[in-house]
Order: C-alpha cells, then sequence, then structure tokens
C-alpha cells in the first residue's frame, strides 16, 4: 500500500513538471543603451522555439551592415562579421562561430540571430566595450570597468560536473579583486530507484533530494574566489541507508595565468558517502591546471586527495582516497565535450577495503531548439582489491567492473534561472564477489532555480 502511495505521489509530481515544461516562454525585450540614452529595442521572437533578435540590432552599435542574398555582412568594432540564412552559428573575420540555434529570415525579409549572440558573445568578444544585464545590452565608455554584479558563474554553481571538467563558458577572466557578491542555487527532485542499496537483490525505492546552495564569488564569470555552502537532503523509502542529511563548505582559489590557469579548492564534506555508498565525514584537496592552447580547447591535469572517517554503524574507519587524471574539453556555445582517464586509489585501515584502479569516462552537452539542452555520460571503472579475496585460500583477489551511463534532458524556462529536467541513469558493477554484483536504474526529475 506504501509502494502504491508513493508510486502515485511520484506519477502526480512527474505529470507536474512535464506540464510546467510545456509553458511556452514569454518574448523577451532587449535594448540597447549607451550612458542614459537607448538607442534601439527589439522583442524577441520565438517563431522556431528560440529566442531571436533581428541582426539589424548592430547598426545600434554603430556597426556597417550590409544583405546581400542570404548573406548579411556587419563591420563592428574592427571585426567583419559574416551571417547566413539556414546556418547554426556565423563567421568572425577568417573564424567560424557556432550558435545555439539556426538563423531564419522573417516575412519581411529580416535576419535573426539567436539570443545568445547578443546577450553572451557580443560582451564576451568586446568586454570593454559592452555589458549585458537585465535584458540591457550596455555600451561602455572605453576604460569604464565592466559591471560583475549581476549573477555567478553557471560552473560554480552545477553539483553534477564531471570531476575536472572545465568552466562551460568560454568568457574572458574577471579582474582579480572584484566586489564580494552572493548567489543562491536551490534545486528538488523526485527520484525512482530501481536498487536504492545497490544490493544483489534489488530493492525498489521512491524519493526526493532537496539541495540549497549559498555561497560568495569575486567575480560574475570565472571567479578568482569562491567560497560555498551546500546542503542536501535525502529521504527514501525501503531503506535506511540512504535517508541523509549532507552539509559541504567549500572553498576555491583560481587564479589565471595566460594561457594557464590554476584551480585550488578545499571541502569539508559530512554526511556525505564514498564511491561503494558508506556513508563518510571526509576533507578534500583538489589542485588542478588548466591549459588553453586555442580559445575553444582546454587540457587539464587535477588531482583530488581525501581523508576519510567512514561510519560503520557500531565503528568506523580512516581511508584516504587519491586520484590524478588528464582530460580534454572542446567548448561551443552551450554546450561542450569532456573525455578524461585517472588513476584512483584507496588506502585504507581495514586491508580489505584498499584497491587501485582506474576509470574513464565522457561528457557530452548539446544545445537544442527552444531553450532545451541534452547531456549524455558514460563511465568505465576497472578496480582490484589485493588485500579482499573471493576464495577461502586466499588466493583469488577480488576484482570488479563498473558501468555507468546517463542521460538529461533539459529545459530552460523565461531564460536560465528556472530549470526544468528529467534524468535516466544505468549503472552495472560486476565482480567475482557475488555479493558485489548488481544493476541499478535511476529516474531524476527535478526543477531549479538560480538567483
Amino acid at each position: 500500500m506504501v509502494n502504491q502511495q508513493n508510486a502515485l505521489r511520484f506519477a502526480l509530481c512527474l505529470a507536474a513538471l512535464v506540464a510546467i515544461a510545456h509553458v511556452p516562454a514569454r518574448a523577451q525585450a532587449i535594448r540597447l543603451v549607451a550612458g542614459d540614452r537607448e538607442r534601439a529595442r527589439a522583442e524577441a521572437s520565438t517563431l522556431f522555439g528560440h529566442r531571436a533578435l533581428p541582426v539589424t540590432l548592430l547598426a545600434a552599435l554603430g556597426a556597417d551592415v550590409t544583405a546581400s542574398g542570404a548573406q548579411v555582412v556587419a563591420s563592428l568594432f574592427g571585426d567583419r562579421l559574416y551571417f547566413h540564412t539556414g546556418q547554426p552559428g556565423f563567421q568572425v573575420n577568417e573564424r567560424q562561430e557556432s550558435l545555439p540555434s539556426w538563423s531564419y529570415v522573417d516575412e519581411n525579409g529580416v535576419l535573426f540571430v539567436d539570443e545568445w549572440f547578443f546577450s553572451h558573445w557580443l560582451p564576451s568578444r568586446y568586454p570593454e566595450r559592452l555589458t549585458y544585464r537585465d535584458g540591457v545590452l550596455r555600451i561602455v565608455a572605453t576604460g569604464v570597468r565592466r559591471d560583475t554584479t549581476r549573477t555567478v558563474s553557471g560552473q560554480a554553481l552545477d553539483p553534477k560536473r564531471p570531476i575536472g571538467a572545465p568552466p562551460l563558458r568560454r568568457e574572458p577572466d574577471d579582474p582579480l579583486l572584484g566586489a564580494l557578491f552572493g548567489f543562491i542555487d536551490a534545486r528538488v527532485s523526485g527520484v525512482f530507484d530501481s536498487n536504492i542499496d545497490r544490493d544483489p537483490v534489488p530493492q525498489r525505492s521512491y524519493g526526493t533530494v532537496a539541495r540549497l546552495g549559498v555561497g560568495l564569488q569575486s567575480a560574475r564569470v570565472r571567479p578568482f574566489l569562491t567560497a560555498r555552502y551546500d546542503f542536501t537532503l535525502n529521504r527514501f523509502s525501503n531503506t535506511l541507508e540512504w535517508n541523509r542529511t549532507t552539509h559541504d563548505v567549500s572553498v576555491e582559489f583560481a587564479p589565471s595565468l595566460r594561457p594557464l590557469r590554476l584551480r585550488l579548492g578545499a571541502t569539508l564534506r559530512i554526511g556525505s558517502w564514498t564511491e561503494d555508498r558508506e556513508l563518510a565525514d571526509e576533507i578534500i584537496l583538489r589542485p588542478q591546471i588548466e591549459f588553453r592552447p586555442a580559445p575553444a580547447h582546454v587540457l587539464s591535469l587535477y588531482a583530488v586527495h581525501s581523508a576519510r572517517r567512514i561510519d560503520l554503524g557500531v565503528a568506523s574507519r580512516r581511508d584516504t582516497f587519491l586520484l590524478a587524471g588528464m582530460g580534454y574539453y572542446l567548448w561551443w556555445p552551450c554546450g561542450g565535450l569532456w573525455v578524461t582517464g585517472r588513476y584512483e586509489g584507496n588506502k585504507s585501515e581495514f586491508e580489505g577495503s584498499r584497491y587501485g584502479g582506474w576509470t574513464g569516462s565522457g561528457w557530452i552537452r548539446i544545445p537544442l531548439p527552444a531553450a532545451h539542452r541534452l547531456e549524455l555520460q558514460t563511465a568505465y571503472n576497472r578496480r582490484r582489491y589485493d588485500r579482499s579475496f573471493v576464495d577461502q585460500a586466499g588466493t583469488v583477489a577480488r576484482a570488479d567492473q563498473r558501468w555507468t551511463y546517463g542521460v538529461s534532458l533539459i529545459r530552460e524556462l523565461h531564460g536560465p534561472a528556472w530549470e526544468v529536467g528529467v534524468e535516466y541513469a544505468f549503472e552495472e558493477n560486476r565482480s567475482n564477489n557475488a555479493y558485489a554484483v548488481y544493476r541499478a536504474s535511476r529516474v531524476e526529475v527535478g526543477v531549479r532555480r538560480r538567483w
């Protein structure tokens, strides 16, 4: 009876979120302002499900805009920009740039490009001339410092970012010392898990996960200093192990020494869990070096050192978890590709928990029309326990292989501040230890709000 009620509650939650996701986004205006004077204003078109603006707005920025057939050429701030009908991108001088959606011509013959071009690409390309905030693209007088008090980096607020992955945005560095400002990131999810405790005999469970992150940053994007606190509440049926509360306090310093960027992070985590889903408190250190040989390419060297105290119910043990890896990141507007390989090892007071292994993983984010995006990820892990044996003679060491796959579909509502999404993940562990063999599927439907 309890399971039926939980299933009904989850189904109602899913139906409500789907209904929200189908609410059409309202058109939003963008204003071009110089000083106290408004130079131009345009309503965003949603003709093809995504917000787009006429490329003729560039004339209000001082550009010389000419059209020839299906091509529009604009001369702006010393650059020549080429736009073509039906293309998901444009050309800057001799270099090709991508857009989240295709350009098109309306019934009046005006070429429309994705709103992202005006709200993100232009301020990023010309940081000393333009800023964007709350629907206003502002022309800044030469030498005037940019406004860095609008919003926080989307990357800093994403707890699901793959280990070692660089920021999702390719934007210029913010000043080393900016005015500190705060952010809030809240989300709530309904979850179904086919094997909540990852046991050979599966146990289904429905649950709720609530997350809240608050913090301070020294700048709008790519901040030098970030400090934050994260609270996570897990409540699931048919299990006591996963009804837990997690507290994270973290700080990161990220100085830039072009073309290098250093990331030095530290986290105190209370009530978390290990790779084997054991309850643990831990202190984590995360050094990372990013090398950017070209604007859209990033190479990353990273490491994690974690000192853990693992709760075993009536007792506890201390572990030291280490990993070191290398990754490659390819950036494109609102998306990217990340592939990485890393070595992992666990040193434990309990010999049976000591292991060594490696993981290879990949992740991709693909922007879709109508403010949607698709995320795919996969990972393969091999692990060998030199002091844990599966035979009574103690001659055959335990060896595991774990596959994980995930897919997420996310939609922004009225801009990036609101998101709804659905995620499916599958995990399979193969082992010569029969007690470590399992399969598990997880479906999560969530709503996210950022301030």
